[in-house]
């Protein structure tokens, strides 16, 4: 009976550390695919005593920001290599967009200050499809 072998992953947050796992699944010969079960960004800005490093964008409010936002994920060496190395099955979560997101906004999301929630979901969501390897329905 043949097997699959999948690395999986998820709540990537570039500022808390480097990605030294990816690495090591851009190295592993024996995967079929990575499965990534979202948080694949973080929109926030630094948030943690822990981060060891700035992304330089703060956080992700407009198509600009989200789409900063992936470049400096994408540009991590360890991160492209892994992309580079193996198929990619991703999923969205909450942090595509904005922390405890639902229908109608998200927990860290001001409509005074960020203007309507539709818009900022729009655009965290054309920014994710320009980014990932996935397409909408």
């Amino acid at each position: 009976m043949p097997r699959v072998r999948l690395a999986v992953a998820s709540c990537q947050q570039y500022t808390a550390g480097y990605f030294p796992a990816w690495r090591a699944i851009a190295e592993e010969p024996d995967i079929d695919a990575v499965v990534h079960l979202g948080d694949y960004i973080y929109e926030s800005g630094g948030w943690s005593p822990f981060d060891v490093r700035s992304d330089g964008v703060g956080t992700a409010e407009d198509l600009a920001g989200y789409r900063a936002k992936y470049r400096v994920y994408r540009g991590d060496p360890d991160l492209r290599a892994a992309h580079a190395a193996h198929p990619f099955i991703c999923t969205w979560d909450d942090h595509e967009s904005a922390d405890n997101a639902w229908l109608h906004g998200a927990e860290n999301h001001d409509r005074g200050r960020q203007g309507p929630w539709a818009a900022r979901k729009a655009n965290s969501e054309k920014a994710y499809y320009e980014w990932m390897p996935v397409r909408p329905q």
